[in-house]
């Protein structure tokens, strides 16, 4: 349930904050009202492209566009440090899921009356790293940091003279229904990075459950 959340005047001239990209402002505002009292929520793209960024459009010829939607703006997030990424597995859970965590959320934010934590157990003002070692939970594991979703391959520097008959033909013939060149390369970018493999099945289950 999202909630009411105090924003101060220094976030826009925070050296950090301040610099956001407005997808990333963006995003890390919604953040602060959908988080819990404890400053956790779940890591789910499609709920995160609803809930904050609906009218985000899609580039021409993208598949997967609420991986770049979402990711983009959230690695710049993490890399900053103004959010930390962990995995959690409930007791009743054969598989960890993955959350956020907002850096200095409690710093920011006055909560007279905290709800249940998304989190069970978890104490309000408790950071992650608090919980695990106040409960010794070793099913709660912080992620590395993922490659930039946004990089790319390095490009050849090779003039279309330089290309053989048969390759140049071969390019023209395979163009088609894939897209443009500049989202496939986007598309392997994006698979590439571990962050989104863990949570590509969202994505493809919504896929599938398009109608035809």
């Amino acid at each position: 349930m999202a909630r009411i959340r105090t924003i101060k005047p220094e976030f826009f001239t925070d050296s950090k904050t301040g610099h956001l990209s407005g997808p990333a402002t963006r995003l890390f505002l919604g953040m602060l009202n959908h988080a819990d009292d404890c400053g956790v929520l779940r890591l789910n793209y499609a709920e995160l492209r609803a809930k904050i960024l609906p009218y985000e459009e899609p580039e021409p010829g993208e598949d997967c566009p609420t991986l770049r939607i979402v990711a983009v703006p959230l690695f710049e997030l993490l890399k900053l440090g103004l959010v930390q990424l962990f995995t959690y597995r409930a007791e009743d859970e054969d598989v960890g899921k993955l959350y956020l965590f907002i850096v200095h959320f409690l710093r920011h934010q006055r909560i007279s009356h905290p709800g249940e934590p998304l989190i069970k157990g978890m104490q309000h003002g408790e950071t992650p790293d608090e919980f695990a070692h106040r409960t010794g939970a070793d099913q709660l594991e912080p992620c590395t940091l993922p490659p930039s979703p946004s990089e790319r391959p390095p490009k050849r520097s090779r003039t279309f003279q330089s290309v053989p008959e048969d390759s140049r033909r071969k390019g023209r013939e395979g163009r088609g229904g894939e897209g443009t060149g500049s989202a496939r390369r986007r598309k392997r970018a994006l698979n590439r990075s571990p962050l989104f493999r863990l949570e590509i099945r969202n994505t493809a289950c919504q896929r599938s459950a398009r109608p035809r």
